[in-house]
């Protein structure tokens, strides 16, 4: 049976008129706080397992470059992560694992791979026999952008906008960095400071699962911006999945003493 062509232009032009009618009309997500939205992503975090996510982060703080990374991140803290960095027009690749309380980055570079280590677990007993607790350590590794119960210790999250539909919208958090992290006696490092002094978390608000984040401001434009492209949750793996053996032709380069170094001020 064939439509007369006046019969589907018709059709299509009523739906058309239908979809933008919903479109207009379409309830915006119901208001909720900052604190409210904050507590919602905590939860769906938490029942989210072992994530696997694909990110893009724009960085144009101190130096300009993008990187497309596709990370895979344990409640427990293990992760592995593969990033492809543009500087310019220069691509390069790094492996990034953390398992068994230690950060491996692998890079491959002209003369072979190159290996840096941080013992994470000798960086965190250093600042308990200092007593003192640091805030800094959330930033070590690639899932800080997933950390949001990290996020929200560092930053007051004060102001939320419902934006989209009910179906197909998110909330819009802002806030500023807190201030005894930002001065007084635990201040981050003031590389760190720059990045969190603002903050701007979108947040899906059908799942309450991150979906962007703008991270600090200058001239009127965030310094850095991840997109978090997708996200599956609960994600089956084994055994083997964070373990990380270095290549035996690689070089080592043990960071460890430079990270305490840097988050402890010398």
């Amino acid at each position: 049976m064939r439509f007369p062509a006046a019969l589907l232009i018709g059709l299509m032009l009523i739906s058309g008129a239908f979809a933008a009618e919903e479109a207009v009309e379409a309830p915006a997500p119901a208001s909720m706080s900052a604190p409210e939205v904050i507590t919602r992503v905590k939860g769906a975090m938490a029942a989210a397992g072992t994530i696997r996510a694909q990110l893009t982060l724009t960085c144009n703080h101190p130096a300009a470059y993008t990187s497309e990374i596709e990370i895979l991140a344990s409640p427990t803290g293990d992760e592995r992560a593969e990033m492809k960095t543009t500087i310019k027009e220069n691509s390069f690749r790094t492996l990034e694992v953390i398992s068994g309380g230690t950060l491996w980055t692998e890079q491959e570079t002209v003369a072979g791979p190159i290996v840096g280590k941080i013992d994470l677990s000798r960086v965190k007993a250093e600042l308990r026999e200092r007593g003192e607790q640091y805030p800094a350590m959330p930033v070590l590794g690639t899932n800080f952008a997933l950390e949001v119960a990290n996020l929200a210790r560092l930053v007051d999250f004060d102001r939320s906008e419902a934006a989209g539909s009910a179906d197909d919208g998110c909330y819009i958090l802002t806030g500023s960095l807190r201030r005894e992290f930002a001065e007084g006696k635990r201040p981050l490092p003031q590389g760190a400071v720059d990045f969190y002094r603002v903050v701007k978390l979108a947040v899906d608000a059908s799942t309450f699962l991150p979906a962007r984040i703008e991270l600090g401001r200058k001239d009127g434009k965030p310094l850095a911006v991840v997109e978090i492209e997708s996200l599956a949750a609960n994600v089956e793996t084994d055994e083997e999945t964070f373990k990380y053996t270095p290549p035996e032709e690689a070089q080592i380069v043990d960071r460890t003493e430079w990270v305490i170094a840097e988050i402890t001020g010398g």
